[in-house]
């Protein structure tokens, strides 16, 4: 549970950090689906072999990495931020701007995973767990659900940062 506006933030921060990770592995898969890249049958570049061939399950290990880190571990960070950081004791304009940063990097997320897995169900809880019953949206859905996202973080982000930070702005959710 998040308990201060610095909490929400190093929360958030970790969000932006993974997304440069997961980037880094849809680049590589990409490449390799592509045959831009080559199958390395060593090392780490072994876990993208299945890609290369077709051979992909759900338990190739970096199909599994990605997924996992994206639904369980940032979904469910951002979800926590988006409910806990209204309840918080800090400046309002602070606070909007974290949950809507929040919400555009889960639309974003949302966005990426839908790209690459098809319908997929859509996860607001901090858990990072499925639960019984959980199913999958379909894709129409989940579009009106990241447009919702978009349109809320739009609404309380800044044009610009004029600390330089490189934080999501109103700009970036837009497009």
């Amino acid at each position: 549970m998040t308990q201060t506006i610095e909490d929400a933030q190093t929360k958030l921060n970790a969000v932006y950090s993974g997304l440069l990770s997961a980037y880094a592995s849809l680049v590589i898969m990409d490449g390799v689906l592509s045959d831009d890249a080559p199958c390395i049958s060593s090392g780490a570049g072994s876990s993208y072999c299945p890609f290369d061939n077709y051979s992909m399950s759900p338990f190739t290990p970096a199909l599994n990495n990605i997924w996992n880190n994206a639904y369980f571990t940032q979904l469910s960070a951002l979800n926590g931020i988006i409910q806990d950081v209204p309840n918080l004791t800090a400046d309002p304009g602070a606070k909007a701007d974290l949950v809507a940063q929040a919400k555009g990097l889960r639309a974003y997320i949302y966005l990426e995973l839908l790209t690459y897995f098809g319908d997929l169900p859509i996860h607001l809880d901090r858990s990072a767990d499925f639960y019984p019953g959980i199913i999958r949206t379909p894709r129409e859905q989940v579009y009106n659900f990241i447009i919702s996202d978009l349109t809320a973080a739009v609404a309380d982000l800044p044009t610009t940062r004029p600390d330089g930070k490189l934080y999501l702005t109103k700009n970036a959710a837009h497009g």
